[in-house]
């Protein structure tokens, strides 16, 4: 008999309740990595962690949520899941925005994203964050003093997205390109002048929320909790930062038996 759910303050909404197993990223993403490894058959993917390389299908969950407050997360995990990249290389929420302009040496294309549920993409991702900040298996990541902010944010429908925020979401065009783009990296976070960027990217879409009391102004016109705008880039720095932290990181278990049998071959 599996063992009854704790009972607790939800972490968001603080009500005591029994406490869901709640997903740090979204289920969807597990099932669609799994798919990627191996589209034939159920095989676990290659997870690379603190410079460690393993195949694994563990899933990081944690109980943190109640029922209410997991359902209102699923109903922004399942809108983001329906218009990331899909493993068949359809990528609806690019099909659906329209370039109006180029943004530094037309390295990154700003288009309009008016034809997106934008309020349910920005709280996506500041629910991954938030839940990163909040959770034990994401000891780098945290909110600071702003995590309180956030959390309103995330629990009070029609809230603005607060001040101390702003988040830029960025969707890769890789077409004829290496694949890197069908994946996740992240949760993971940099400290900017004035500001912490919190990123994770999944799936096409690069989800930046910049966090903290002095977010340069030129932040706000990108942000699309605010203006409904995306970028578009070639991906390249995300294709050469992620074969990076693939070429250093050592493998374990069976993703080192798999890494002998091909060098061998």
């Amino acid at each position: 008999m599996a063992d009854a759910p704790p009972i607790g303050p939800c972490k968001l909404c603080r009500t005591t309740s029994e406490l869901r197993r709640s997903h740090i990223l979204p289920r969807w993403a597990y099932r669609r990595l799994n798919h990627v490894a191996s589209p034939t058959r159920a095989e676990p993917p290659v997870r690379i962690r603190d410079g460690i390389a393993v195949i694994t299908g563990e899933q990081i969950t944690e109980h943190m949520l109640c029922d209410a407050c997991e359902r209102r997360f699923g109903r922004w995990e399942d809108y983001v899941a329906g218009i990331s990249l899909h493993p068949d290389d359809s990528f609806p929420a690019l099909e659906a925005v329209k370039i109006i302009g180029t943004a530094g040496a037309c390295a990154w294309a700003v288009a309009d994203a008016s034809e997106l549920e934008c309020d349910k993409i920005a709280r996506f991702s500041a629910s991954v964050i938030w839940r990163a900040s909040v959770s034990l298996a994401f000891p780098h990541v945290s909110l600071g003093p702003y995590a309180d902010d956030i959390a309103t944010y995330l629990r009070t429908d029609g809230a603005p997205m607060p001040d101390c925020a702003r988040l830029i979401v960025e969707l890769f065009y890789l077409k004829g390109r290496p694949r890197a783009d069908q994946g996740v990296v992240g949760p993971a976070v940099s400290k900017e002048p004035g500001f912490h960027a919190h990123r994770v990217y999944l799936f096409g879409m690069g989800l930046n929320l910049c966090v903290g009391g002095m977010l340069p102004a030129n932040l706000a016109e990108h942000c699309i909790a605010r203006h409904r705008r995306v970028a578009i880039s070639d991906g390249e720095h995300h294709v050469q930062a992620a074969f990076a932290r693939f070429a250093g990181s050592a493998p374990r278990g069976q993703f080192a038996d798999l890494v002998k049998r091909l060098r061998a071959s």
